[in-house]
């Protein structure tokens, strides 16, 4: 790729040659201005034209150039890490050597005693120059700078790490993050936990994460979420979100979609790469340690339905408790306007209802009532026409006495009945009306 800046030729090919020990500091921040400023004219030619030619070449410049930017950050981070291992690797070869050398001194002492000593001297030596070079060719190293922005009001570059004179020492880098993150940076393994059921919410190794994209952003984080176990292609997620959409309108709101998605994820984190991408298949990236609540809701459902099947009673009633205190609310709440969360959203919901069923089938054999009732409550709260949740609501409370409570609990089921769907009760919800009124008298 090659292209002109202010009378600057910029060959990017030229950047990089066989080993990079050629590339200069100068030449990348060169590099590096030189894609931020073709970023910043694409994104306002975005703004500027929307629903136009110019956009559609502007958004692809803008895809390229990001494009370019990740590659040169997934690569800065492999360098990083291999620099990393390297200064782990040189401090172990430095204690190997000295080790080494006291056992070659103590060898040769000795040699004239033993001929195999002897040998075992040389070997000693042999290994020890191999490591003594090794040394040497790390001192020889010139780490690379991240590919990051600095800003005006950065009073000092940001700290990396070099080598000199055998040791990892700090050095100045050239380029700061373009905004600090309120999340330190970690080597262990990055814990995300994610709510889908109710409210949405998200944190970080702990920390709640609060700032999110507007538009489709953070819909296709939660797609992700909910289809972590396997990428999801470009095509399935354009036919979710833009489904009405010509393919490359759709093809470039996806890729703005993401583009701001990863950047307000940055945000928490500035080196991870939340969302990876391969071959047009997108994922969330599968060294974060993630729990879902709808995950752990699902195993709890299979753990009850096994246990079932198994005739464990016991343990079925507490996987099924597990699942139900998952459930805070409806799955995606927020977004069951749109068709494919709604769909989501059922079915979550008809798992729900076979929990609350199956915990309040067995309260019921044991004569809990009360607990009955709280737990169908929570059925008809969800599903006002929802007969059959009414009719034990209304056993339970006349076995508890409380026929009053029966018989207004009769008048909401006609009521939802008749507002919702125009039906009247059913002959068995009327049956038991007529048992309450009875059991009155």
């Amino acid at each position: 790729m090659e292209s002109t800046r202010s009378g600057v030729r910029v060959d990017v090919g030229q950047q990089h040659d066989k080993t990079g020990a050629d590339v200069t500091r100068e030449r990348r921040q060169e590099l590096l201005a030189f894609l931020f400023e073709c970023e910043s004219l694409a994104q306002g030619m975005v703004s500027a034209a929307p629903n136009s030619a110019l956009m559609e070449h502007a958004v692809a410049l803008c895809e390229g150039y990001l494009k370019t930017m990740l590659d040169m950050h997934h690569v800065w981070q492999r360098l990083q890490r291999a620099q990393e291992q390297g200064c782990d690797l040189k401090a172990q070869l430095e204690k190997m050597q000295t080790v080494l050398q006291e056992v070659s001194q103590q060898a040769s002492r000795n040699a004239h005693r033993d001929q195999n000593k002897e040998a075992q001297a040389r070997y000693w030596n042999t290994v020890g120059g191999l490591i003594d070079e090794v040394l040497r060719l790390s001192r020889q190293q010139t780490p690379i700078s991240p590919p990051t922005r600095r800003t005006p009001e950065d009073p000092e570059p940001a700290p990396t790490t070099r080598v000199q004179d055998g040791h990892c020492e700090p050095a100045s880098a050239t380029l700061v993050p373009e905004a600090p993150s309120p999340f330190p940076e970690q080597q262990t393994a990055l814990q995300l936990t994610a709510h889908l059921f109710g409210k949405f919410k998200a944190s970080l190794g702990g920390r709640d994460m609060r700032r999110w994209p507007r538009g489709k952003g953070l819909k296709i984080f939660k797609f992700l979420l909910l289809h972590r176990a396997s990428p999801v292609s470009r095509e399935r997620l354009m036919e979710t979100f833009w489904r009405d959409t010509e393919a490359r309108a759709a093809r470039n709101n996806l890729n703005v979609a993401l583009y701001h998605l990863r950047q307000d994820l940055s945000r928490y984190h500035k080196t991870f790469p939340f969302v990876s991408h391969h071959d047009g298949y997108y994922q969330l990236n599968t060294e974060l340690a993630i729990w879902v609540d709808v995950e752990a809701f699902d195993h709890a459902i299979h753990s009850g339905q096994q246990h079932d099947a198994r005739h464990e009673t016991a343990l079925a009633i507490t996987a099924y408790r597990n699942a139900e205190g998952l459930y805070q609310g409806d799955c995606l709440q927020e977004d069951t306007h749109e068709e494919w969360a709604a769909l989501i959203s059922q079915a979550y919901r008809m798992k729900y209802l076979s929990a609350l069923d199956y915990l309040g089938k067995h309260m019921l054999e044991n004569g809990d009532y009360q607990e009955c009732v709280t737990l169908w409550h929570k059925a008809v709260t969800l599903d006002s026409c929802n007969e059959q949740a009414h009719r034990r609501i209304m056993h339970c409370y006349l076995q508890m006495g409380q026929r009053q409570m029966a018989l207004r609990q009769y008048q909401l089921c006609a009521e939802s009945l008749k507002k919702e769907l125009g039906l009247e009760p059913t002959p068995q919800t009327r049956q038991l009306l007529e048992q309450i009124r009875h059991a009155s008298r």
